[in-house]
């Protein structure tokens, strides 16, 4: 009943319109159903097994690699770099986390990653 309020004869034919609203919504539920699956996926069994000594030396090697490329950040900056890439948040999450506006967030990024290029370009 809304999508036949919604329609103006004057921009077209229902059919068109209605064709339109209809596979926008079918591609939003396919989005959020894809968001769904990612973020719900079932324990692998290779992942409740017990990491040997070596692959905790590669995790940990692969943590202080990240800490290195804060030098030279802001606080922001660097709650950016560690919540993203070390503790997997979305931008949403981490805003939500440090209580600050998604685009707040999206600053600290930007402005992150233009100081981290300049230093793999230029290293000091």
């Amino acid at each position: 009943m809304g999508v036949i309020r919604k329609f103006n004869e004057e921009y077209g034919q229902f059919s068109n319109y209605a064709y339109t609203v209809i596979k926008g919504k079918i591609l939003n539920e396919l989005k959020h159903q894809h968001k769904y699956d990612i973020r719900t996926e079932p324990f692998d069994s290779f992942i409740l097994e017990i990491k040997d000594p070596f692959s905790m030396h590669e995790e940990a090697f692969a943590i202080d690699n990240i800490l290195t490329y804060t030098e030279g950040l802001t606080l922001n900056q660097q709650r950016w770099l560690i919540q993203t890439y070390l503790e997997n948040k979305t931008v949403t999450e981490i805003a939500e986390i440090y209580q600050v506006t998604a685009a707040a967030v999206k600053s600290w990024r930007k402005s992150a990653l233009n100081k981290l290029r300049k230093q793999l370009i230029c290293p000091l």
